[in-house]
């Protein structure tokens, strides 16, 4: 798949910020060097973009890239009610209290766009973004989770949004990798695991003295994370059939913001299942809810080619 280069907005180049950025708790307005009313919202060449939940918004938005000085809640008003847009202006992220080096430095993430892992390197760095009523602040590109943002009219990001916000060098392809392989010298096995993707990955054992798979199936360990207990306890592929599953494990995770609720669970699948469904495929979990979660081409293949030898 290819990569789209996003060049630099043109409208960088003639625009100007007007306001006190040091004593106001009003944000900046976007003017137009030679429009002093109005910032020509309309006129530029950006996607119009919302945040998709409600957020604790100065974690994600700064007034200004070096993060000097504290502003009050109702500064982020605009960008809390408005879609906004990207101007294309980017500046490295000064802000003194930042815990990039410990959260970010040098980790990736993933996200499957189009049924294709991409490899995330968040950068330290904020883009400027602008409102429809042309107040303007500043995009935390590190503090930025995938499924914040959204088109204004709901739908989730696309793969050039994504490149348009994070930049084409910090969102890349991720190159096939080997399964991870752990050997159990007492149990004479051999764990395979492959690459994880939004807590789900697939695993299998094989046999350390005979080279081959225990059993013809693979393990879809899966977290699925619900507001209230769902309690699952079967799945649905896409066809219908249905599959009892293997609960690992739960958790909590409650702040002032009420509790996230975590359910682990284990799909058994044959190796002839993911054969026929190369390309990905989504599974259906069920209990007092329901999820539905997707599995990419990439963890599929990647398996496939990995016990290749142990079949």
């Amino acid at each position: 798949m290819k990569i789209f280069k996003i060049l630099p907005l043109m409208i960088a180049s003639s625009i100007t910020l007007i306001g006190c950025q040091s004593t106001s708790n009003q944000p900046p307005k976007l003017a137009n060097k030679n429009d002093t009313v109005g910032c020509n919202y309309e006129n530029i060449d950006s996607p119009e973009f919302k945040l998709s939940k409600d957020l604790y918004t100065s974690s994600y938005f700064t007034h200004s890239p070096d993060g000097k000085g504290y502003k009050y809640g109702d500064y982020y008003k605009a960008i809390e009610t408005e879609p906004f847009k990207l101007t294309g202006v980017s500046a490295e992220k000064k802000d003194k209290y930042s815990s990039y080096d410990i959260l970010h430095k040098g980790k990736e993430y993933l996200s499957l766009e189009n049924n294709t892992l991409y490899k995330l390197t968040l950068p330290n760095e904020v883009t400027q973004v602008v409102t429809s009523s042309c107040s303007t602040y500043w995009l935390k590109k590190d503090n930025l989770n995938f499924d914040d943002l959204t088109r204004v009219n709901g739908e989730k990001l696309t793969l050039s949004d994504n490149i348009l916000i994070y930049g084409a060098n910090n969102l890349t392809p991720l190159e096939m990798r080997p399964l991870e392989l752990e050997s159990d010298k007492f149990k004479k096995t051999i764990t395979f695991k492959g690459t994880e993707y939004k807590g789900r990955f697939f695993r299998t054992w094989a046999s350390s003295e005979t080279n081959k798979l225990l059993t013809p199936t693979v393990q879809l360990y899966t977290r699925l994370v619900f507001g209230e207990w769902a309690h699952v306890d079967r799945a649905y592929d896409e066809t219908g059939a249905k599959y009892d599953i293997t609960k690992i494990g739960s958790d909590t995770n409650c702040s002032q913001y009420g509790c996230t609720l975590y359910e682990y669970v284990g799909l058994e699948l044959p190796i002839s299942f993911l054969q026929k469904n190369k390309n990905g495929f989504e599974v259906q979990f069920e209990g007092n809810q329901k999820q539905v979660v997707t599995v990419a081409s990439y963890q599929v293949e990647q398996l496939l080619l990995g016990v290749k030898d142990y079949l």
